[in-house]
């Protein structure tokens, strides 16, 4: 009996030094579970597991003491007695513990399986909010506005695919069923892409048969050597190509002509990583070039001949002129080619001193011939030939400004000339020109009412009257081409 009082003093001595040591025991594993899910929720099994065992213990010792109490004081036994003050708070203490952290692995599940969700896909996941004001409602928080940032920017994304894929459908519609050939190739030659058109032009059945093809564009298509050095020069220098026509070779060795429109395409370091190109097929165009430029030359030297036959007429009328036109055409193309003028400008200064008298076809053959000299009225109706030759010319295919140089021909630079009495710069260059020529053949031609002087004194006649009657500038390059380089009819 004494040994059990006693036993019963110590139980009742170390019962709350237990209590205590087990409360700090379970606080410690309460807040000290790992973060990672497994080990939480084994962490919270345990947890759940010792606070049974503890309270199997608890009543365990409760029912010891109770005993022991009852022994020594000789009272007999309760069975249904009131558990000490201090035990059923360490059992609250304990239990508010446990719930808690309960309650915070619930949460943080919560988050991680919405975390889950988004990782899946699943964009529109979302925590719903408690009341509690912590750090776990603060997370959610953060994940709900993360989580609509995500879902917006998402839908953003997917617009822009949606875009990007309705253009590059266009693109690729355009690209397919364009008439004219695209193409990128290669900084050193070989194709990277070319559409249906730009196969057809060159030839082949496909664009995948002309890429496996083709290694080296420039040299396997290029038919001229010094049109592909035009081309890279030009490529090299400005970057862009605009318009280059050339001829290209075809799969089955034809040729066909081409325009090309090509650009260099650089990156950000400026080093060429492709040229992008469209060519369009002028095979067509060229050969009806040809055809017209080989019908117009036919027509020209049908009408030179024409020409010649007129001329030919009014010399048999007017026997003092023959050959003066054809004079007159050799002088002003001469002086025309040593003025720098243009091909064409020299051309038609060409024909315009082969027709100047033309118009002398409709004077009368017996004032063209008179042995004397004229009187004023017979001068007026010499007068006449340049407008009865610029009728003529007019209407007949020649190139527009040969029947106006025709009628000005015998205007001077103070005005004093016929028909319009233009003055300087109102009359054509070509003209001006032709006055000259035309004035100095005269010179030295024989007239049935004067003989022929010599080419000196004729110089010096238009010398004498240079900026007066005719042009400063073409006085002396005539003088210059006569008495320097030594030119004669």
């Amino acid at each position: 009996m004494r040994y059990a009082f006693f036993r019963s003093i110590r139980i009742k001595l170390l019962f709350p030094a237990i209590i205590t040591f087990l409360s700090a025991f379970v606080i410690i594993i309460c807040f000290g579970l790992d973060r990672n899910k497994h080990e939480r929720t084994n962490t919270r099994d345990n947890i759940l597991k010792f606070s049974q065992a503890m309270l199997c213990e608890q009543q365990y010792l409760q029912d010891m003491s109770r005993q022991s109490v009852v022994i020594q004081a000789g009272l007999p036994q309760a069975e249904n007695q009131n558990t000490p003050a201090g035990t059923n708070l360490f059992i609250k203490v304990f239990l508010i513990c446990c719930a808690g952290n309960i309650i915070n692995t619930g949460r943080l599940d919560k988050l991680l399986d919405a975390c889950k969700k988004v990782k899946e896909g699943d964009l529109a996941a979302r925590i719903v909010e408690d009341q509690m004001k912590d750090e776990l409602s603060q997370a959610f928080k953060t994940f709900n506005e993360m989580a609509e940032a995500l879902e917006y920017r998402n839908s953003l994304h997917l617009q822009t695919e949606d875009i990007l894929s309705k253009n590059e459908n266009k693109y690729r519609s355009f690209f397919e069923n364009a008439l004219e050939g695209i193409f990128q190739s290669a900084p050193e030659g070989s194709l990277i892409s070319v559409n249906p058109a730009m196969a057809r032009i060159c030839g082949f059945a496909t664009p995948e048969e002309m890429i496996t093809t083709i290694a080296d564009m420039d040299r396997q298509l290029f038919v001229d050597d010094e049109n592909l050095e035009e081309y890279t020069h030009l490529l090299k220098e400005k970057g862009v190509v605009k318009g280059f026509e050339t001829q290209f070779y075809k799969k089955d060795g034809d040729i066909s002509w081409v325009s090309m429109n090509v650009r260099t395409i650089k990156n950000e370091e400026g080093r060429i990583i492709r040229h992008d190109g469209i060519i369009e097929d002028i095979t067509r165009y060229k050969l009806a070039e040809d055809s017209f430029k080989q019908n117009t030359d036919r027509l020209r030297r049908t009408l030179a001949s024409t020409i010649n036959i007129i001329s030919l007429a009014v010399e048999i009328r007017d026997p003092y002129t023959a050959g003066h036109q054809r004079r007159v055409s050799s002088l002003s193309r001469t002086l025309a080619q040593e003025m720098g003028l243009p091909k064409d400008m020299v051309e038609n200064i060409r024909i315009a001193g082969s027709t100047h008298d033309i118009g002398k076809i409709s004077i009368p053959a017996e004032i063209l011939n008179k042995p004397g000299k004229l009187n004023d009225k017979e001068i007026e109706i010499i007068k006449t030939h340049a407008q009865a030759g610029y009728d003529i010319l007019k209407n007949v295919g020649l190139p527009h400004p040969v029947a106006e140089i025709v009628i000005q021909h015998h205007e001077r630079i103070n005005g004093t000339g016929y028909p319009k009495g233009l003055m300087g710069n109102q009359i054509l260059i070509e003209a001006r020109i032709l006055a000259v020529a035309d004035a100095l053949e005269t010179i030295i031609s024989h007239r049935s009412y004067r003989s022929a002087s010599v080419i000196e004194e004729a110089l010096e006649e238009i010398e004498k009257n240079k900026d007066i009657l005719y042009d400063y500038e073409v006085v002396e390059i005539c003088l210059r081409l006569f008495r320097v380089k030594g030119f004669s009819f």
